[in-house]
């Protein structure tokens, strides 16, 4: 009884265990299709949701949530923000890598970075190295900061050897801004905006002043300014930004480019860029839809204010709470009207002129709410502070920049007392111009580019940094001409020239060998007695040049001039070692200003005077005149001369001299970078009536 009894519970408990494990596994098929259904209605909630995937350079425990990059195409605009900031404004920055890594504009490459000087505290040198690390977004120059003491010049003066000698594609950068860090930027306008613009010689802004609409009269803003790569290039070679560095920069940037006559084309951005209406002036603007970038949000609330009237982040609002902007979608829409763009197309005069501005002034302006899409994934931007897949290259300097900004917290965790400062960029200086740029103003309006016979240069720039220039010129029914080879490579630049009768000159110029420094060795060949080896210095206070021959009885010559950049007293003499007597011996002080240069010069050994003004009447009108004195023979001499900007690429120049030399210059630049010069000479005196001198220079830059 008990062993059937036993066979019977047995029995029961196998059946039992059966019908439980097919309980369970009909549960389990049917729980895992629910499951299924919950991940399949999850994964599509979550795709309304617009994210972007972290970078796999990014940190395991790190979402990179700013947009990543996909290839970039060769065509499209490459455009680099450099705002303007100071180091202490963390939460500034952090703020606007928010506002521009969410901007993702199709056919663009765009660079945000922000600039300033040396760091001077403990806390920044331990902090800004943090986010360099992080972001590899920042420019450190080495200069003060400063309001209106160079540093813009030091920022453009810079980006050159920074970014001219990677494996970028030339120019690095089609366009560089300057822009300040209360300006918020919409990158779609902008970068719609820049399409039909030529890519050089072209400066795009706000002109000032408020009510001007003319973009040739006056400078641009500096809520953002922007200038093509080959006007940069400019500001790092020429002498006229490195002599007129203080004062209001922007307006000083203008100069610039008046006195350079470089940015024949300009843009007007006005209306699209502006002011925050708050509080009204001149220069503010109700906010509107075509709208490229809003000036002076000084604090939160206007951030606030501009980021909920454009809709920055509605797509977001909308999924997580319907709610939240249902009151928007009350407002009357705003009916825009399409600006209206003028082309002047010899001088690509650009403006935009928003057809309601001849509206009266209560024009009532709405609150203006659009639903925006979910946006895309971004193509062609490129964020500094988002890894993107670049080449090999341009990742070591990236891995090398992040190296030395590693330096900088050495000394912290080693606890040393002098930390290591990374720095970029040249130093901007107020240094007093060279004993021979004394008097220069003056004497390159009174004879510069005059020229009385038939010259002719072709100039072409390869992307590896070697131009060639090739120069003719028939003089009296003869013509000479030379090629000359420059090769630029680092600090290190060298000029071969071989003329007609097949002389080789060669020049070797080294830059900061010292710091501040300009060291230059050139000779000729066949002349074995040639060579000389010079040297310049700039001080903050003082410039020194000197020269001294290679060969056995050298000429040595040294120049200095001390002051400042406004006011200059200096003096030159030369020393021959193989008579033993002085070659030269000059002094004198110069005094200059924005607006008229003034020098007085005591030459040929104490024997001559010469005297010499400029003066700008107003940005298109100078006039300038030279007096010299000879003390010997009691003669005088003058010169005086006019040059007028007809139109931003014509200019004319006429010069009359006390000997009856009448002389008249008439330069254009018909394509650009390529000039064509035609001057005359009459000379009233000349018995027989001679015929008036006529000349020809035809200067080409493909």
């Amino acid at each position: 009884m008990k062993s059937k009894r036993a066979d019977i519970h047995r029995h029961r408990f196998i059946l039992t265990s059966i019908f439980f494990i097919l309980f369970l596994c009909a549960l389990a098929s049917i729980n895992e299709i629910r499951f299924d259904s919950f991940l399949k209605f999850g994964k599509c909630a979550i795709a309304n949701i617009p994210f972007h995937e972290s970078s796999s350079n990014s940190s395991s425990t790190t979402t990179n949530l700013l947009p990543t990059n996909s290839s970039s195409n060769e065509d499209d605009i490459r455009i680099l923000i450099g705002i303007l900031t100071l180091p202490d404004q963390y939460h500034r920055r952090h703020f606007l890598r928010m506002i521009y890594g969410t901007q993702s504009p199709l056919g663009a490459q765009i660079d945000v970075k922000f600039v300033f000087c040396n760091l001077t505290k403990e806390d920044q040198k331990v902090l800004v190295a943090l986010e360099i690390m992080r972001y590899d977004d920042i420019i450190i120059m080495n200069c003060k900061e400063n309001m209106n003491k160079g540093k813009t010049y030091t920022y453009f003066s810079s980006l050159p050897e920074m970014f001219n000698d990677t494996d970028r594609p030339y120019p690095p950068y089609h366009y560089v801004f300057k822009a300040d860090d209360d300006t918020y930027f919409r990158l779609d306008n902008l970068v719609e905006s820049l399409r039909p613009l030529p890519r050089e010689d072209l400066y795009y802004g706000y002109v000032i002043p408020c009510r001007s609409m003319d973009p040739f009269v006056h400078y641009m803003s500096g809520m953002g300014y922007m200038i093509s790569w080959d006007i940069v290039e400019w500001i790092r070679d020429s002498e006229i930004p490195k002599n007129h560095m203080e004062g209001p920069e922007d307006k000083i940037f203008g100069e610039w480019m008046r006195e350079g006559h470089r940015a024949r084309n300009r843009f007007n951005a006005k209306w699209s860029m502006y002011n925050h209406p708050e509080p009204p002036t001149t220069c503010t603007h109700e906010l509107w839809p075509n709208t490229t970038a809003v000036h002076l949000l000084k604090n939160q609330e206007k951030w606030i204010q501009t980021l909920n009237y454009f809709n920055v982040t509605r797509h977001i609002l909308t999924w997580l709470s319907p709610n939240l902007l249902s009151q928007s979608n009350q407002s009357p829409p705003l009916k825009t009207v399409p600006p209206i763009v003028i082309h002047d197309t010899p001088h690509q005069f650009v403006t935009l002129i928003p057809s309601y501005l001849a509206l009266p002034l209560s024009f009532p302006f709405h609150n203006h709410t659009t639903t925006l899409p979910r946006p895309k994934k971004p193509q062609n931007i490129t964020h500094t502070h988002s890894p993107s897949p670049v080449s090999a290259g341009a990742a070591a300097t990236r891995a090398r920049r992040r190296s030395l900004a590693f330096l900088l917290l050495l000394p912290h965790f080693a606890r040393l007392s002098s930390p290591l400062l990374v720095v970029f960029g040249a130093m901007a200086s107020s240094s007093p111009a060279p004993f021979s740029d004394i008097g220069k103003r003056a004497k390159d309006l009174l004879f510069k580019d005059y020229n009385f016979d038939h010259k002719y240069t072709l100039s072409v720039l390869s992307p590896t940094g070697m131009a060639l220039t090739a120069t003719g010129v028939n003089k009296d029914q003869v013509f000479v001409g030379d090629i000359n080879t420059v090769y630029k490579s680092g600090r290190t630049t060298v000029d071969v020239k071989v003329d007609t009768y097949s002389n080789v000159s060669t020049k070797v110029t080294i830059n900061d060998i010292i710091s501040s420094t300009k060291t230059t060795f050139s000779f000729n060949i066949p002349d074995h007695k040639s060579g000389k080896m010079d040297v310049q210095y700039l001080h903050h206070h003082a410039a020194f040049n000197s020269s001294i021959g290679l060969n056995p009885t050298p000429v040595l010559e040294l120049a200095a001039a001390v002051g400042s950049k406004d006011l200059s007293l200096g003096g030159e003499i030369g020393f021959d070692t193989a008579s033993a007597s002085f070659t030269k011996y000059n002094a004198g002080i110069g005094l200059n200003t924005p607006d008229f240069s003034a020098a007085l010069i005591l030459m040929d050994k104490g024997k001559t005077l010469k005297a010499s003004y400029i003066h700008s009447v107003d940005p298109f009108k100078s006039v300038a005149a030279e007096m010299t004195h000879r003390f010997s023979t009691y003669e005088n001499s003058f010169s005086i001369g006019s040059s007028h900007l007809v139109d931003p690429i014509t200019t004319v120049k006429t010069r009359f001299s006390d000997n009856g030399r009448i002389a008249m210059l008439c330069q254009r630049e018909w394509r650009p970078k390529s000039l064509i010069t035609f001057s005359t000479e009459y000379d009233l005196k000349a018995r027989n009536a001679a015929a008036p001198k006529f000349g020809l220079a035809l200067a080409l830059k493909p």
